[in-house]
């Protein structure tokens, strides 16, 4: 198992990584009129110009109707903040998160104190 203070370096220096390559993209939020990809895919090309692999953080496992339209889309992957792993952020070609998946991301990375 890995330490948790070592885990907490790897979600940093991959941010940090894609936010110097200018792969982070943040949404205040995420609003769609219903679970349609035709939807979420327009959305999506507005801000991103090339369909390569993406990952899509929301804030809570409640944002059901992102997570539908986003299953037909072979190119994006559609997680919770609470469920995100180094993996898969080290590996999409750019970062989506909305505001709130931030906070709260920031809030779980910052109760582990990191020495350095």
């Amino acid at each position: 198992k890995i330490p948790k203070k070592i885990k907490n370096l790897a979600y940093r220096s991959v941010l940090s990584l894609k936010m110097k390559e200018d792969n982070v993209v943040i949404f205040d939020e995420i609003k769609l009129e219903s679970a349609k990809t035709k939807e979420l895919n327009s959305m999506l090309k507005d801000v991103i110009s090339s369909p390569k692999a993406k990952l899509v953080v929301t804030s809570s496992e409640n944002d059901l109707l992102i997570k539908r339209a986003g299953k037909n889309l072979p190119w994006l992957q559609v997680m919770d903040f609470q469920r995100l792993n180094v993996h898969a952020l080290f590996y999409s070609d750019k970062l989506v998160f909305t505001a709130e998946a931030v906070k709260n991301l920031d809030n779980l990375l910052n109760k582990i104190k990191v020495e350095g």
